[in-house]
């Protein structure tokens, strides 16, 4: 009698932006023990978490999902000479890409102006709620935080003695965009 498959526990439930890639599943602590100590292993995929098909190729201890288009389940089957288990299920929750992330155009002022405020579009994606932060730039590649900004969808900047570079920072969830320039 050989003793029954133990800590088959893979890690973890995951939510990431589309188009993200998952970090790979792997065993969650310790190692597999039961069964005749010599293990083999499977991954399922679901897109219900109820109906499972085997992964082709997917026979190793961790497993590297590649980006799904939606929401997605996995497990493994470790199977030990007669015995076998199956790991609890985890779920790769995929939150859509946040879009309409834009900003209205470029100014010419004088030296010392205050430009007009810069207006952006409502976004869409993500889990629906938006935090934002804008950000300037005097070189368009090194970026700050621009002053007396405070989680707002439009933004006024101060009077400008050269000039400055203004972007939009939109998270939601685990997605992140940042408008053009």
């Amino acid at each position: 009698v050989n003793p029954d498959i133990l800590n088959n526990v893979i890690s973890a439930s995951q939510t990431l932006c589309e188009g993200t890639t998952p970090v790979t599943l792997s065993q969650l602590s310790g190692g597999v023990s039961g069964g005749t100590s010599s293990f083999t292993y499977r991954w399922q995929s679901s897109t219900d978490s109820a109906s499972w098909t085997n992964i082709s190729g997917a026979t190793s201890a961790s497993y590297a999902p590649p980006a799904p288009s939606g929401t997605t389940w996995y497990r493994r089957i470790v199977v030990s000479g007669p015995c076998a288990d199956t790991s609890s299920p985890v779920r790769i929750t995929i939150i859509p890409a946040i879009v309409n992330n834009t900003i209205t155009a470029d100014q010419n002022i004088c030296f010392g102006q205050t430009p007009n405020a810069l207006s952006g579009s409502t976004p869409t994606g993500g889990n629906g709620a938006f935090s934002y932060l804008w950000q300037q730039s005097n070189n368009n590649s090194t970026w700050v935080s621009a002053s007396g900004t405070n989680n707002t969808v439009n933004y006024t900047p101060p009077s400008l003695t050269d000039t400055v570079y203004y972007r939009r920072r939109v998270i939601s969830a685990t997605c992140t965009t940042f408008s053009a320039v």
